[in-house]
Order: C-alpha cells, then sequence, then structure tokens
C-alpha cells in the first residue's frame, strides 16, 4: 500500500484559495508503476468550508483497476468500487458525497483534505497510463460549523 500524489495534491501545492462563484481544479496523474490493492491516489486539495458540486475523472492507457473514491474521512464519500478502464469517463455516483461540506478543524495545521482514489482491486496490470478528472467546488458566505 502506498499513497501516491496526483499533480494537485504535491507537498506545496495549495487548494484553490476561497473566492465567490465555482472553483475548478483539474488534476492528472501518472501511473509509472503498477497499482495494488490499498494504494491511495490523492487527487486535489480541497480547502475548508468547499461544496462539493461535481467530479467527473477518466483513465487512459493499458490496465483496469477499481477504487473507492473519497477523502480522508469517508473513503467511499463519491463513488464505491469505480471500474476504471482505459477510455472511460466517469462522474461520482454517490448523491450524498455531491454537497458535501468540507470542514477541517482549526485546530489542525493543514486547512484542507483531499479527494483520494483508494485502489480495491486491480483487474488488469496499470504499469501506465492517466488518471485525470475535474473537481468543482464552491463556498459559502458563512463558515461550516
Amino acid at each position: 500500500m502506498a499513497t501516491l500524489k496526483a499533480d494537485k495534491a504535491k507537498d506545496g501545492a495549495q487548494p484553490r484559495s476561497v473566492q465567490a462563484g465555482t472553483t475548478s481544479v483539474k488534476f492528472t496523474y501518472s501511473v509509472t508503476a503498477s497499482l495494488s490493492a490499498g494504494d491511495v491516489i490523492q487527487a486535489v486539495k480541497v480547502p475548508h468550508g468547499a461544496i462539493i458540486d461535481s467530479l467527473v475523472f477518466a483513465r487512459s492507457g493499458a490496465g483496469q483497476f477499481t477504487a473507492n473514491v473519497g477523502d480522508g474521512g469517508s473513503a467511499n464519500r463519491f463513488d464505491t468500487s469505480a471500474t476504471l478502464v482505459a477510455n472511460t469517463v466517469i462522474t461520482a455516483d454517490n448523491i450524498g458525497g455531491i454537497g458535501y461540506q468540507y470542514n477541517v478543524s482549526d485546530d489542525a495545521a493543514d486547512q484542507f483534505d483531499t479527494i483520494d482514489f483508494t485502489v480495491t482491486t486491480v483487474t488488469t496490470a496499470t504499469a501506465a497510463g492517466v488518471l485525470s478528472g475535474i473537481v468543482q467546488y464552491h463556498c459559502d458566505e458563512s463558515d461550516p460549523a
């Protein structure tokens, strides 16, 4: 099991700042070694107060794997057992996850969470390809309770 980071979740990358309107963040993770069950791909940093509007992701390249799509609080908040095969586009299917508002404790050193892909099974070797997607969120005027 390994924790892998997409371009928008790497150390030093900051979540987009809170602003009026919808924020869209595109992420890309290049698969350079075979994935294993239990691997976690951190895709996008989401700031405190963000409300998720949509999540769309795609996979290119050889191989096939299944993953839960969620975050540090719930590994399958947005999708349970998403099958990622070459040239497939998937939208989050857990309607309960859309509209979720992130509330990161003021005591936490980092004021963000990450949207994660937790690999559950690898059906066909995944030594190459790209996992990419777009996360859209907005922030309300009020701070989450």
